[in-house]
């Protein structure tokens, strides 16, 4: 996965996520948003979640290389040169493997 297109989901997750919070909300509005944004699948890339480009984004792994996706189960690792993101989907039952 290309770097650029990573930072731009993780970006367009931040302007969406604060384009619903309100002025002065409470935790839980808070809480619902993010889970519902970053537990969303990233489109193209077999089922990691959004929160792994927010992830990734955040904490500098992003420059302009490409990222290695990993897939055990639910269980995703997106790796690149600057480090490591983990990611699993929900824990539901009923989510395709």
């Amino acid at each position: 996965m290309q770097d650029s297109a990573l930072r731009q989901s993780a970006e367009e997750g931040i302007t969406e996520i604060a384009a619903i919070i309100p002025d002065k909300p409470g935790a839980l509005i808070v809480n619902n948003a993010r889970a519902t944004v970053w537990g969303r699948e990233l489109p193209g890339a077999a089922g990691l979640p959004l929160g792994a480009a927010f992830a990734a984004l955040t904490l500098g792994f992003l420059a302009d290389g490409e990222q290695q996706l990993f897939r055990a189960g639910r269980w995703f690792r997106l790796s690149g040169p600057r480090g490591h993101v983990l990611a699993r989907t929900g824990s539901g039952l009923k989510l395709p493997l």
